[in-house]
């Protein structure tokens, strides 16, 4: 009965294999390993309970079972276990991703929202607000940055911003390479390209994890965690 099912069975398992195939290939040439194991275990998954169901029919060969089911067992348990890695992993480095610190404003580098008696607002380097109380002087608020010079806060590619930095840093121990402890909302960043901060042009080296939706934190989307990259020194691809 088990073997008359083998028609059946075999063309619905190869066609999931090869669909659930070609996407975890997609998932590893993005370097998202994480997606990438969870697809090879969901793959080779309904193949392990096909044979399971196809080799325990009473008279067939015990050998042949055992390497069809040792095979199957030995990819989707190995698949298991690094993709339940990653998702651990993942999920304690989010519970100890440091908090950017609270900024404090320095004199003359922010400006007060100041409303004189009837509803004027005074702006403007060199102005003043003569209130009862006190003299207010004020400074412009400065405008939000254009490229990656000056920037710490973000990664810039092809002239717009594709994550927010958490963390970033020049390497102590190597100049030619920056540490970040994270990066979010990265849904336009292209890991395989070049990118700038801090008016340097960088190329990704590894990425410990690459979480696309945390149900922890959804508001931050696309989230990568301690990524090192280097300073490129080739052709420049992209501005």
């Amino acid at each position: 009965m088990h073997i008359s099912a083998l028609p059946v069975l075999l063309p619905i398992t190869i066609a999931w294999v090869g669909l659930l195939g070609t996407h975890a290939f997609a998932m590893r040439r993005e370097a998202r390993y994480r997606g990438f194991w969870g697809a090879v275990f969901w793959a080779f998954l309904p193949a392990l309970l096909s044979g399971f169901w196809l080799t325990t029919e009473r008279g067939f060969d015990m050998t042949v079972r055992n390497v069809v089911l040792g095979c199957l067992g030995g990819v989707v348990g190995a698949a298991a276990a690094v993709w339940f890695g990653y998702i651990i992993g993942d999920l304690r480095a989010n519970a100890q991703s440091p908090s950017p610190p609270a900024e404090t404003p320095l004199p003359g580098t922010a400006a007060p929202s100041v409303t004189a008696p009837g509803g004027i607002n005074q702006y403007g380097p060199g102005q003043q607000f003569i209130a009862p109380g006190g003299t207010f002087y004020l400074t412009p608020t400065p405008p939000p940055p254009t490229n990656s010079q000056g920037d710490p806060a973000h990664i810039w590619q092809d002239g717009i911003i594709v994550g927010d930095v958490v963390g970033g840093r020049r390497d102590p121990a190597d100049a030619s390479k920056f540490l970040f402890a994270e990066i979010s909302h990265t849904q336009q960043f292209n890991i395989q390209r070049t990118f700038h901060f801090m008016g340097q042009m960088l190329e990704t080296v590894s990425v410990q994890s690459d979480v696309s939706m945390d149900s922890t934190r959804p508001q931050d989307g696309r989230v990568l965690t301690q990524v090192v990259a280097k300073i490129y020194d080739g052709p420049k691809p992209n501005p």
